[in-house]
């Protein structure tokens, strides 16, 4: 979204907030075509969790589905857009502490969901999954797939003077990141992000040089005594557990990644691939027809690795098991 674009969504987003005051809220944003990983992340939150929806760039039909099956107080962007700017959206908007969760994580155990929101004055956010990267291994860093944000702090943090937002950050223009709207760090972020990095160094937590969304903000937040608390510590080693799993990659089937076969040095590709094609079989026959297509696209890139459709329930339980997921679980997942 352009700047005007932006406060024009900033507005409409504090007058649809008032209409949804219930406390402790988790955002989920998706945009066109990913609806079928926001229905199966959706099936596994309780009644009583106030989830709120976002949605980008949706069809009419897809506005239908959410409207006709999906009982959630939805905002609507018009245009598409990434969740950068859904982030932005939230950060700057709401009033309250407020929660995320990705749409390919899936939260086994409820009780988790209250967990997130129990948090002190001095705990800046709550999450599920963490990471190092290679600018500094001795950082634990916070992932963005179900994490829970006190909004106390963050106002404290912005009174201190910073240029805050859960954006991500580059060094400079030089090293822009393709789809997605990339701030450029100020020389206030600097002066707190040299007590970690070494000058023109990145966090290393992902595979190209940037600060990944909400990484500065945890920075500024360490920098100033501020906890960064773990209610469950899924690792890069493990992301999978009974408790919360998050799959990982979903936005690769959104418009400008609608490629589904190109999804780049991802690990355990055919094993992604086969995870997504499951998913979106089980909602398949209710989604809007186009979304039988898209069926048919994974289908064809799983024939050219040789994967057979009638192997894949099989294929996946092998896989899940070695995850150490219990049979119930997986069960959960698959069907």
């Amino acid at each position: 979204m352009q700047q005007l674009d932006f406060d024009t969504y900033l507005k409409k987003f504090r007058a649809f907030r008032a209409l949804h005051k219930s406390e402790n809220p988790f955002y989920v944003f998706f945009t066109t075509e990913l609806l079928f990983w926001a229905v199966k992340s959706l099936s596994f939150v309780p009644d009583d969790v106030n989830v709120i929806l976002i949605g980008a760039g949706l069809t009419d039909e897809e506005k239908r589905f959410l409207d006709t099956r999906v009982n959630r107080p939805l905002f609507l962007i018009d245009e598409y857009c990434d969740d950068n700017d859904a982030w932005k959206l939230i950060f700057d908007g709401s009033e309250s502490d407020f929660g995320w969760m990705d749409i390919d994580c899936f939260v086994f155990n409820p009780g988790l969901f209250y967990e997130m929101t129990r948090m002190d004055g001095e705990t800046a956010i709550n999450c599920a999954f963490s990471c190092r990267g290679t600018g500094n291994p001795d950082i634990v860093f916070l992932n963005s797939y179900f994490l829970f944000v006190n909004a106390d702090v963050r106002d404290k943090l912005t009174a201190l003077g910073y240029p805050l937002s859960p954006r991500t950050y580059i060094y400079s223009e030089k090293d822009k990141v393709i789809h997605t709207h990339s701030d450029i760090l100020t020389q206030t972020h600097k002066n707190v992000v040299g007590h970690y990095f070494a000058d023109g160094v990145y966090p290393g937590t992902v595979e190209i040089d940037f600060f990944d969304t909400m990484l500065l903000y945890q920075l500024i937040a360490r920098h100033h005594g501020y906890r960064l608390a773990l209610v469950r510590d899924q690792n890069p080693d493990n992301y999978f557990s009974n408790d919360v799993i998050h799959i990982g990659g979903s936005s690769n089937f959104s418009k400008p990644h609608a490629a589904v076969f190109d999804l780049g040095p991802m690990k355990d590709h055919a094993h992604y691939l086969m995870i997504a094609y499951n998913i979106l079989s089980q909602s398949v026959s209710q989604l809007p027809a186009h979304y039988t297509l898209k069926r048919k696209q994974l289908r064809y890139e799983l024939f050219k690795m040789g994967v057979q459709e009638d192997k894949i329930a099989d294929y996946l339980m092998t896989y899940m098991r070695a995850q150490n997921l219990s049979e119930e679980t997986i069960e959960r997942l698959l069907t």
